[in-house]
């Protein structure tokens, strides 16, 4: 592939991840916003990951329950879990422009501590890697607060394996906060070498 060529790659994998973003970032219309929504269309507030997550969970947690009920945990948590990926893996895939995984790596960690709701603490890797421990998530404390941190990982921890997947690297992770530990332990190896200095 010529210089030009990756290039003009670079830029289209850079743009899809805004609009990635984006998407990521823009509420769905709720009863209280449907009306300011459909008289300012496109004029609609960002909120961050967490935000969404929590507004997600409104219909997602008792919808698991319902599913839960009707055909089984392990159905029910297989299904949901394949439509998630899914959806997650091809998005992220189309929006890696080649030779870019670490772009979109650091792009999606970026976006999951938006609004202060991690403490990532980066570690030393090797130039193919980037390995960190997150010590403090937001995202655990809700679901730990709606007593469904089961459903927090399905929801939410596990689509990590996703996007890392999606990106074309390897994620290994041993445990979660979500699941009790005092820290999640991040290793994502099969990056193209760093070029620019580290985010904390």
């Amino acid at each position: 592939m010529s210089r030009v060529s990756r290039a003009h790659h670079a830029q289209l994998g850079g743009a899809k991840l805004c609009q990635i973003d984006e998407r990521l970032s823009t509420p769905a219309p709720t009863a209280t916003t449907r009306r300011s929504t459909v008289s300012r269309m496109g004029d609609r507030p960002k909120i961050t990951l967490l935000e969404r997550t929590k507004i997600q969970a409104e219909v997602l947690v008792p919808l698991m329950k319902a599913m839960e009920a009707e055909v089984g945990r392990e159905q029910a948590h297989g299904l949901v879990r394949r439509a998630l990926g899914g959806r997650i893996r091809e998005s992220i895939s189309e929006a890696t422009s080649p030779g870019g995984s670490r772009e979109t790596i650091e792009w999606a960690l970026r976006i999951s501590k938006a609004g202060d709701v991690q403490d990532h603490q980066r570690l030393e890797a090797a130039a193919d890697e980037i390995n960190l421990d997150v010590t403090r998530c937001a995202y655990a404390e809700f679901f730990d607060q709606l007593n469904e941190p089961e459903l927090g990982f399905l929801l939410v921890c596990s689509l990590d394996y996703d996007i890392a997947d999606g990106a074309g690297v390897t994620l290994e992770r041993s445990h979660t906060i979500m699941q009790g530990s005092d820290h999640c332990d991040f290793r994502f190896s099969g990056l193209p070498p760093r070029t620019t200095p580290l985010e904390s």
